[in-house]
């Protein structure tokens, strides 16, 4: 007589069920793949643009509309042989929300051309006084450059600030009700300028 064995299926099958359960748990808990993060660098693109950013690489940019209430620095140009076309357009900041920033902000560059902005306003904070940092152009150790057909009205410190930057040409510029100055040049050289009205 073979001996018979009673088999519960469904016991069997919430076995199974738990083995698999504990062997998700253990993978989830303790097999850590190691992941590889690759940054990826977006640069700038040359051409139509219609909003504040980077600009690191070399080209014409052309502003396509207003800016306007921009908190922070608008265009810090990082690129050499860069030119900012404001095609008439305005470019405004928030002048009384955020302490050291700029309009158009260039450091240690070379060959940049800035022009027609029919203004450049609002950056810095003006009620600080004149003891704040911020203006509508900065250029810090930036020479061979250009700054033509510009208003910069109503910014905090200067409407255009040059530090430590030599043989640039600033023609055209209206620079008016900056809480300090107008135009401003600190330890800079051989800079050309023509039919400029600051006050």
């Amino acid at each position: 007589m073979k001996r018979g064995y009673l088999v519960d299926e469904k016991h069997v099958f919430l076995s199974a069920s738990f083995a698999v359960l504990i062997v998700l748990l253990f993978v989830t808990l303790y097999y850590k793949p190691s992941l590889t993060v690759y940054a990826i660098e977006i640069q700038s693109t040359p051409g139509e643009i219609g909003g504040c950013q980077v600009l690191d690489t070399s080209g014409t940019y052309v502003l396509n509309q207003s800016i306007s209430n921009y908190v922070g620095t608008c265009f810090n140009i990082t690129a050499n042989d860069v030119v900012l076309n404001g095609n008439g357009y305005s470019l405004s900041g928030n002048s009384d929300d955020f302490v050291g920033d700029y309009g158009i902000y260039a450091n240690g560059r070379t060959n940049i051309t800035i022009e027609n902005f029919a203004n450049i306003s609002g950056f810095g904070d003006v009620s600080c006084g004149g003891d704040c940092n911020g203006s509508g152009i900065y250029f810090e150790s930036t020479s061979n450059s250009e700054l033509l057909n510009i208003t910069t009205n109503f910014n905090s410190i200067f409407g255009v600030y040059l530090s430590s930057s030599n043989n640039n040409t600033l023609s055209n510029i209206t620079s008016n009700n900056n809480t300090n100055h107008g135009v401003y040049l600190q330890s800079s050289n051989n800079n050309h300028l023509s039919d400029v009205v600051a006050n």
